[in-house]
């Protein structure tokens, strides 16, 4: 079931967790920047539930970020 979950929300919860990455770096520089915090976790789980959502943009990216030899993969 969590692995479901998961596989349908890949990008919400990458973006996620990028945006909690970068936010903690500013977490350390002061309250203000914690803001920062809420604002990019938020943002990046808003960016991978539209990723999650957009079949289109989906391929994009994914293309994007292929490991594979030459053009056709």
């Amino acid at each position: 079931m969590l692995k479901a979950l998961f596989q349908r929300y890949f990008f919400t919860v990458l973006m996620a967790a990028l945006g909690l990455l970068a936010a903690i770096l500013f977490l350390t520089l002061g309250f203000w920047r914690s803001l920062v915090l809420m604002a990019l976790v938020a943002g990046g789980a808003a960016f991978g539930y539209w990723l999650d959502q957009s079949p289109d943009l989906r391929e994009v990216v994914e293309r994007l970020f292929h490991r594979g030899g030459g053009e056709d993969g």
